[in-house]
């Protein structure tokens, strides 16, 4: 399995990241990690709101990565209001 490291474009990484998905929840562990939560919102559906958060921490030298998981999640997340 390749290195994240040896890529040096925000689409390469992408695509590493779109073919190997587990990786991303692997490096979460390490380096992150994700929040589910509900708010009581009583005008809501069900009187409860969900909350998902995504925490990750790097160096700003690692802005490149944190972009393109920033995609990834944007691609993958699609919220559809009716």
């Amino acid at each position: 399995m390749a290195k994240i490291n040896h890529f040096s474009t925000l689409d390469e990484i992408l695509l590493y990241l779109k073919a190997n998905p587990v990786w991303l929840s692997a490096f979460t562990s390490g380096e992150g990690s994700f929040t589910a939560s509900f708010m009581v919102r009583p005008k809501s559906m069900w009187g409860l709101l969900p909350q998902c958060e995504y925490n990750i921490t790097q160096l700003m030298n690692d802005a490149l990565l944190l972009n393109a998981i920033n995609g990834f999640f944007s691609l993958i997340m699609k919220v559809v209001k009716k």
